[in-house]
């Protein structure tokens, strides 16, 4: 298994049988999982170690609206991805201001009764935002059908999830090896490497069955290539395309 290049904290107060759980499952997803344990901690190894992916450990520790929004803006202790794990609902009070597509909510319970390697951090989406989501799903799902892609590919599960990341942080993205890789192996149990080969195993067989089967008078987005895309090539350019058409479609587009 490769070691990924990414570091998760955890802010927890002597919650032994939580730091237990995730840093098990994060290390069967080559995640690198540190502990903070109060909030001096934890600030300077946001500022040091500028973690992808942070727990917070809401039934231990508390945390001021003011400070959250500091974790959730473009700034010096902005965090890409964050978890809230709560135990009852009165804990989630304090954001409920925040958008979901920057914060993820993990019931404690249910986290602690599920086998390590069934650990998926799922967002709780109100309707009407599960409604956009849906829409914008099934309107990338449908443009990539006429392209030649197919779902049967498990390569295709991994690309869908590449584009929403992607498409969630406005088509801005630096590295796919430190902050989209890791999220999709962690969502889906495998390791970078196999998530990286089976995207370019998905678009390759797309990229070949366009070329077979290519319609002079049907535009196709490997057009814009003149050889076969890389990974980075084709997942940005196409989610610069599909963002434009949902700004046009006045659709706001929310994590899965």
């Amino acid at each position: 298994m490769i070691r990924l290049n990414l570091t998760a904290l955890l802010y927890s107060n002597k919650n032994i049988e939580l730091a237990y759980k995730a840093k098990k499952y994060c290390r069967e997803v080559s995640i690198n999982l540190i502990n903070a344990s109060d909030f001096v901690d934890l600030t300077l190894k946001v500022i040091e170690l500028k973690p992808q992916l942070v727990f917070f450990d809401l039934t231990t520790v508390k945390l001021e609206k003011e400070i959250m929004q500091l974790f959730v803006s473009k700034g010096e202790y902005f965090i890409p991805n964050i978890v809230l794990i709560y135990e009852k609902k009165e804990q989630l009070l304090e954001y409920e201001s925040f958008s979901l597509s920057a914060i993820t909510l993990c019931q404690l319970e249910g986290m602690l009764i599920r086998e390590e390697k069934n650990f998926i951090l799922n967002a709780t989406l109100s309707e009407k935002e599960k409604q956009d989501s849906y829409y914008i799903i099934n309107e990338v799902n449908t443009h990539l059908f006429s392209m030649g892609f197919s779902p049967k590919h498990i390569g295709y599960a991994y690309l869908l999830e590449a584009i929403k990341i992607v498409m969630k942080k406005n088509g801005v993205v630096g590295s796919l090896n430190n902050e989209v890789y890791p999220i999709i192996s962690a969502k889906f149990g495998t390791t970078i490497s196999n998530v990286e080969r089976n995207i370019r195993n998905a678009i390759l067989c797309a990229f070949y069955c366009y070329e077979q089967k290519h319609n002079k008078n049907t535009f196709n987005l490997f057009e814009l290539f003149q050889t076969k895309p890389t990974n980075r090539e084709f997942i940005c350019i196409y989610t610069e395309q599909m963002i434009g058409h949902f700004l046009k479609e006045q659709h706001k587009f929310v994590n899965n």
